[in-house]
């Protein structure tokens, strides 16, 4: 798949011919988690190393789709940590994974729209 540069996709978004249904390439897809450890003495970076996503582009170059992390997939390269994440204290992935939709408009910009789950404790953007 070729790069487009942002010129050339801002264009393409406002001429529509990018219109259509996408689907997320998880291979060249990245989401991770940055945070402090509980007494914010040391930060903590992690990839979620399943996800997928879809979404659609209107001829206006607006867009929306839907993203799903799947919890059990985090890889913060401590395995104890990964373990304590994936239990019933913080995303109980036996149960759960996270799934939000996103917006974006022609700027870049993109806005929680639905609903986010995470161990249960709903979120609304």
């Amino acid at each position: 798949m070729a790069t487009i540069e942002a010129a050339t996709l801002r264009a393409r978004l406002a001429d529509g011919s990018l219109a259509g249904p996408w689907r997320l390439d998880p291979s060249r897809s990245t989401v991770e988690l940055h945070t402090k450890s509980m007494w914010g003495l040391a930060p903590v970076k992690g990839t979620f190393r399943e996800l997928s996503g879809e979404g659609a582009l209107t001829a206006t170059g607006e867009a929306s789709g839907t993203l799903t992390v799947h919890s059990a997939s985090i890889d913060t390269k401590n395995r104890k940590r990964d373990d304590h994440l994936r239990s019933a204290d913080f995303f109980d992935s036996a149960a759960y994974r996270s799934a939000f939709g996103l917006t974006w408009n022609q700027m870049g910009m993109a806005a929680m729209k639905n609903t986010i789950t995470i161990h249960a404790v709903f979120l609304r953007g």
